[in-house]
């Protein structure tokens, strides 16, 4: 299955450094492929797809205050929005 990860962020490069820097965080929970993707309006509104084994693993991980602080740390603004999706 594939999940999208939509974020409002302070600075797009500040974001993108430690996004790169994480993957071993995401390895951890099952997230793999992912693929970036910035509104063409605002390069700030930044959605991150990535292929996961279990939804619900990867939902409660985002939603745990280890990765919301270091979302808060990477320039995360607000909440993120979740999406799950299959191909059609």
């Amino acid at each position: 299955m594939r999940m999208a990860v939509n974020v409002r962020v302070e600075d797009y490069e500040t974001w993108r450094k430690g996004f790169d820097g994480d993957k071993e965080n995401r390895d951890k929970h099952g997230i793999r492929n992912t693929q970036v993707y910035q509104n063409t309006d605002d390069e700030n509104d930044v959605t991150v797809v990535g292929e996961v084994d279990d939804v619900g693993k990867v939902a409660a991980a985002l939603r745990s205050p280890e990765y919301r602080q270091r979302m808060k740390d990477h320039g995360v603004q607000g909440e993120p929005k979740i999406f799950n999706a299959e191909p059609a």
